[in-house]
Parts: structure tokens; C-alpha cells; sequence
């Protein structure tokens, strides 16, 4: 690493030679300089001294100087007559290195030792505080005898600002890693953790310096956690759901387990695992409490329609039956609406709880990114640990979207349907939605919306996630006074008479469609697709609805 002069203060320069090989070549050159033999080429080589790009001055026995070069003039913004005469240590700033300085000339002198490296903080003309570097050497006469000393001076205050900001930066990252409120780890090449944050080791205890053999992890999980390590290591991006025994007990994570590169080079792995078993737990009992308790009204309704029917034949009771029929209706409708009300308040729940706090840990990640565009080996892996963060965020999405999606009480059936099936399009490994929507009507019935909506999220959902087509078709028109929809795929289909009976979804359509009026046709059979289409009649919603 050469040396060159900017404004007055020493810059290294990579593609030069190195500083310790230049300081030897003028310290070398100093001293046959000084002898008693020196010839007069080596005293015109000394001239080298006016040129030099680092700081140059020597001293007597005692410390006093005795010449200067104009880099050292450049460096400390005195002249050569402020400085000459004058002490090595008077320009220092108060401290144990100016104290200590005048013996140490001394002991130089006696014991002559071989010199180190002397770092201090220098005081310039201007009254700037920097750091140096002073590397020392004897000037040494014919016989032997130290009559000085030559001294290399650079300016390393940069460097050292530079170390600093590199150390604070290292400091906050590893606090920013230690607070993440998931797994955060990574692997070297031999296969051994590297980097480990505290909610990893409340999981798996401390793994540094350890393989995954000696964390004493249950046999599947070990099996799981090795296979989708070598899958990293040649330079797969793993991820998905996955399910660990941690401490003896079963919980579910979001895996993300990527490649560090350099180069094409593998040189580790990153890992993130976010615990999602509560909200996976949560999540399958509210959806089951809630389609026990739709199952429940609809059978209600049901049998009150039945019943309705029968009492038709009865003239003379007729009118109470009706009346009853009604305000029994009335009752069951506000069951709807108190359930539909309670899937809403959970959606805010949701969204004001954890997804704010997915949100949250992404931003403080964020926060802690570098601002001057600096890129480290783990760059790449780093993102994909954020992408994870989102994914999760996504999802709790689209758990509010199955619970009670706002799009549909704000703008309406065709608003939702679009956004349904953006969610649906997003999952990995989706298939094609086509879509078409064609209908007159601005807003429906809030019961007729919310039954369509439904019976278009369970068929969208069923079709995308169970049928292994790689086409999902969606219309809904309008044609006269009756709107059709009709969900239709390619895949594998199924046998509609072997249907178990706990079969909610396929039931709730069912339901639905009987006790508002509709036709639902569904058609299917093993490799053959499915169809469901279902007609309602038109009812648009009035200003009091």
C-alpha cells in the first residue's frame, strides 16, 4: 500500500508499494546519507527527502528537531522554522503518549532496541486534533553510534474514523440481530454456526461453534434440519412450513434457509424461522368454530323452510305460521349478522395485533441498513430473511381476507372477487385466473353479497389449492333479473357422492344457495374438473341496507 499526499495529509494507495517498504527505503537511504562515506550521488539522492510523500523529521539523541520535509510541513501546517528546534512531543496533545515520550527517547538511547510503531494524536497550527502514526529508526555514524533518530509521520485519522464507524455499525447490526423476535442464524463452510441471536437460543440453546449433530435435536427433526441445510449449501433457496420439536415439544415455523455467496461460490448459509404455531393453532380453531356455527344457522334455516313449506297446505293457520317464519328469520338473520360482525372485529384484531407487529420488526430491520451503499457477503441472504418477513405479513392477510374481507363491505361483490383472486394469484405455485365480470348492478343485498362472496371464496380456494389445475376460470353475469356464478377448473376432480358429511365448505354453498333462492349446479367426477354455478335473483341493496 503506497503513499500519496492530499491536502496536506497521507493517503495509501493499493496499486503502490507498501508504506513499511517505502519507510525502509528512506530510512536505508537516510542513514548512508548521514555516515561518514556517504558519496555525493547518495547526497543528491537525498533530495528524495524533499519529495516524499509521508511526513519526514529528525531529531538529535534528545528529541530536539533538527530537519523537516515539506510533507511534514503539509501535515502539521507549520513551517520548517515553527519546527525545527523544537521537541517531538510539543505538538502532541495532553495525554500518556506525551508523557511518556521523553523517556522513552532515552531508553531508545541506552537500549537501543529495535523501534515500534508510536501512535498519538497531533495538534496542527489550526488547532485540529488528528491521529498519527510515528515509525522511528536510528541515524547511526561510522562507528556504530546513534547520533538521531529519523522519523516517518502519516496521517491516519480516516483510517481510524473509518475503523470506528465500522465497529459502531457492526455494534448496532449485531444489537438489530439480537432483538429480531424470531431465529436469525447462519453457517460457515464447514457446516458450523457462525452467528446466532437470542430468540435462537431460547430454542435450541447455543450453537456456535457446534453442527447441528451436537444441538441434540430429536431425530426427524434433525433428519429435516440437515436435508434442507445440504439443499443450501449447493445453492437452493428453501423455504416453507415446517414443523420442529423444540424442547420436547411440537411447534410450527416459516423456514427460509438461503445460500451466502461469493461469486458463484457457496461460502455458508443464512437461516430465518419465524414461530407461527399459535397463530397456526388460532387460526384452525376460529375456522372451525365459525363453520360449526354457520353450519348450525344454516341447518336452522333449513328446517324453518322446510317447515314452511308444509304449512302452506294449512290455510287456517297460514298467517300466524308466516308471521312466526318471519320473525324467526328476522332472529336468524341477525345470527349472521352478529357472526359476520364478530369474523369482522377479529380481522381488526388481527390487524391491529400481529400484523402491525410483523410490520413493526420489519421496519426496525430496515432501520438498521446501512445509508452509504456498502454490500457484505450476506447481502443477498439479508433480503431474502426481509422477503420472508413480508411473505408472513401476506399471510396474515389473507387470513383477515378469509375471515371478513373489508373490500366487500366497502366496495362491493366484483371489488372483492378482484381482490380474492389477487390473493389467490400470489401463492407459489398458483395456477392461471382467468377472469370475467360482467353485471349491472352497483351494490346487492348485504346477505345475497356476503352468500355469493362466500360461495366464490370456497370454490376459488378449492379450485387453487386441491384441484392441481393449471387453469381456474371465474364469470359472474347478470341477465335479466338473475346473476350467475360460476367457478369452473381442469384438475383432477372428485367423487361428489363419496363426500364426507363434515365437509363444511361444500355444505355451506349448498345451504346458501337453498335458503336464499338459488340454483347451484355442481358438476364433477374423478380426472374429469369441476364446475359449481350457481343463479341467484337479483336483489340490489336500498339506502337502508
Amino acid at each position: 500500500m503506497g503513499v500519496v499526499r492530499q491536502n496536506g495529509r497521507c493517503v495509501m494507495n493499493d496499486q503502490d508499494k507498501s508504506k513499511e517498504q517505502l519507510i525502509a527505503e528512506l530510512v536505508e537511504l537516510r542513514q548512508r546519507v548521514a555516515g561518514e562515506r556517504a558519496t555525493p550521488e547518495l547526497k543528491a539522492a537525498a533530495a528524495l527527502f524533499q519529495v516524499a510523500p509521508l511526513g519526514i523529521h529528525e531529531c538529535d539523541t534528545e528529541g530536539r528537531i533538527t530537519f523537516v520535509n515539506p510533507s511534514q510541513v503539509a501535515i502539521t501546517g507549520y513551517t520548517a522554522d515553527e519546527l525545527v528546534g523544537t521537541y517531538v512531543w510539543d505538538r502532541l496533545a495532553p495525554g500518556p503518549e506525551k508523557d511518556s515520550l521523553p523517556a522513552y527517547f532515552k531508553h531508545l538511547v541506552l537500549e537501543q532496541p529495535a523501534p515500534t510503531p508510536f501512535f498519538a494524536k497531533n495538534i496542527r497550527k489550526s488547532g485540529e486534533v488528528f491521529d498519527v502514526r510515528i515509525d522511528w529508526n536510528y541515524i547511526r555514524n561510522v562507528q556504530g553510534e546513534v547520533t538521531g533518530f529519523v522519523s516517518v509521520v502519516c496521517d491516519i485519522t480516516e483510517g481510524r474514523r473509518a475503523e470506528e464507524e465500522s465497529a459502531r455499525n457492526k455494534a448496532i447490526l449485531q444489537a438489530a440481530i439480537e432483538s429480531l423476535p424470531f431465529d436469525f442464524f447462519a453457517l460457515g463452510p464447514d457446516g458450523r454456526y457462525i452467528l446466532q441471536n437470542a430468540t435462537s437460543r431460547s430454542h435450541w440453546n447455543e450453537a456456535i461453534g457446534k453442527r447441528p449433530e451436537e444441538l441434540g435435536l430429536s431425530e426427524d427433526t434433525l433428519a429435516l434440519w440437515l436435508d434442507n441445510n445440504r439443499r443450501a449449501f449447493a445453492g437452493e433457496k428453501v423455504e416453507g412450513q415446517v414443523e420442529f420439536s423444540v424442547h420436547g415439544q411440537s411447534r410450527f415455523f416459516h423456514n427460509v434457509i438461503a445460500p451466502i455467496r461469493d461469486g458463484e461460490e457457496v461460502i455458508g448459509i443464512l437461516g430465518v424461522n419465524v414461530d407461527i404455531t399459535d397463530r397456526r393453532r388460532a387460526e384452525q380453531e376460529l375456522q372451525e368454530a365459525n363453520e360449526r356455527l354457520e353450519l348450525r344457522v344454516l341447518e336452522r334455516i333449513a328446517e324453518l323452510t322446510t317447515a314452511n313449506e308444509r304449512l302452506q297446505a294449512e290455510v287456517q293457520q297460514r298467517q300466524q305460521v308466516e308471521e312466526e317464519l318471519k320473525a324467526e328469520q328476522r332472529a336468524l338473520r341477525r345470527m349472521l349478522l352478529a357472526s359476520d360482525h364478530e369474523r369482522q372485529l377479529i380481522t381488526y384484531e388481527l390487524h391491529d395485533g400481529v400484523a402491525q407487529q410483523l410490520m413493526g420488526a420489519i421496519m426496525h430491520f430496515q432501520s438498521q441498513e446501512s445509508g452509504k451503499g456498502r454490500k457484505s457477503k450476506a447481502t443477498d441472504a439479508y433480503q431474502d430473511g426481509m422477503a420472508a418477513l413480508r411473505q408472513a405479513s401476506l399471510e396474515i392477510r389473507s387470513v383477515m381476507s378469509r375471515l371478513r374481507t373489508p373490500v366487500l363491505d366497502m366496495y362491493g361483490l366484483t371489488e372483492a372477487i378482484g381482490d380474492l383472486i389477487s390473493q389467490l394469484r400470489s401463492a407459489p405455485g398458483a395456477p392461471e385466473i382467468e377472469c370475467r365480470l360482467d353485471v349491472n348492478f352497483k351494490r346487492l343485498e348485504p346477505t345475497l353479497e356476503n352468500a355469493l362472496f362466500r360461495i366464490a371464496q370456497e370454490a376459488m380456494t378449492n379450485a387453487c389449492r386441491h384441484s392441481k389445475s393449471q387453469q381456474v376460470h371465474v364469470t359472474l353475469t347478470q341477465k335479466g333479473d338473475d346473476v350467475t356464478l360460476e367457478v369452473r377448473d381442469w384438475g383432477i376432480g372428485f367423487d361428489l357422492e363419496a363426500v364426507q358429511e363434515n365437509r363444511f365448505g361444500l355444505e355451506g354453498i349448498r345451504e346458501r344457495s337453498r335458503i336464499l333462492g338459488g340454483k347451484l349446479s355442481i358438476k364433477t367426477k374423478p380426472g374429469g374438473g369441476t364446475v359449481v354455478r350457481v343463479k341467484f335473483p337479483v336483489i340490489e341493496a336500498t339506502d337502508e341496507a
